[in-house]
């Protein structure tokens, strides 16, 4: 049997070796590896799991890339978790892959709750006037808010700015929320727009502070946190809707509609 010179196996044993030539060289360069092929393995499997048609499509790569600490295949998933899911900071994690020389080992978790104070007056006018009244406004914050809401009647805006910014009233939310379960009419959702923008709902995704705290912190990728976290952000997103929509009422009738909510108010009032 007739056998290869030795010199024409060279340019192929070199190729191979050149499969090699990324290996651990440390035991902690070797254990920071396995580390990251586990979490690649738990984050195919949780793509084929949710999406698994668009996994079947897949053409992107498995292989991690080096600059960034992940595979192409990694990264097409959490912007699918991102886009269909829960809000996820994606574009971070190469970042701190660069910065701290590993994967960050849980769920890059996004603040969503909507930052009220900044440029209030770009809210419609219905949020306007909740949070004029709302006691989350410093009074020359809630003063200027309050002279901005377009078509308030006058009167009722002096009303308004006499009881909270002057008197300081204040008002329960828990009684506020069990007289609005009595009322059926658009006027019910009453305490649940105050309670956004108390962040007082109950739901981590609407009630954190989007610049000091995260909705959640330290969750690692499982099949039963993306449930979860899938969840909770649906009903915060439902939450939102209906807050959204009381305030369009409200804005629709602004003078009828701020009686009715202050008529309302006037009824949980807290005396000292």
């Amino acid at each position: 049997m007739l056998t290869s010179p030795s010199f024409l196996l060279l340019p192929g044993a070199l190729e191979c070796l050149k499969n090699y030539r990324d290996l651990p060289r440390t035991t902690a360069q070797a254990l920071t590896a396995l580390k990251n092929r586990l979490l690649m393995s738990q984050l195919l499997h949780l793509y084929h799991t949710y999406f698994p048609d668009a996994f079947r499509r897949s053409e992107a790569s498995i292989r991690i890339d080096e600059e960034i600490g992940y595979s192409p295949r990694e990264m097409e998933f959490v912007r699918l978790v991102a886009a269909h899911l829960f809000p996820l900071h994606g574009d971070w994690l190469p970042t701190y892959v660069e910065e701290v020389q590993e994967r960050f080992p849980y769920i890059p978790i996004f603040p969503y709750a909507r930052n009220w104070w900044e440029e209030p007056e770009a809210h419609d006018p219905g949020w306007q006037l909740l949070l004029a009244i709302s006691g989350t406004l410093d009074e020359r914050s809630a003063r200027a808010l309050l002279e901005s809401i377009p078509g308030l009647d006058a009167a009722l805006r002096a009303d308004i700015a006499e009881a909270f910014l002057v008197m300081g009233v204040e008002y329960d939310l828990m009684r506020l929320q069990a007289l609005c379960t009595h009322i059926a009419s658009p006027l019910s959702d009453l305490a649940l727009a105050l309670s956004m923008l108390l962040r007082s709902t109950g739901n981590r995704w609407l009630d954190c502070d989007g610049h000091n705290e995260m909705p959640y912190e330290e969750v690692s990728w499982s099949e039963h946190a993306i449930n979860y976290l899938t969840r909770t952000f649906e009903q915060a997103q439902a939450i939102e809707a209906r807050g959204d929509a009381f305030a369009s009422w409200l804005s629709s009738s602004i003078n009828e509609r701020t009686r009715l909510v202050l008529d309302l108010i006037r009824q949980v009032e807290t005396h000292e």
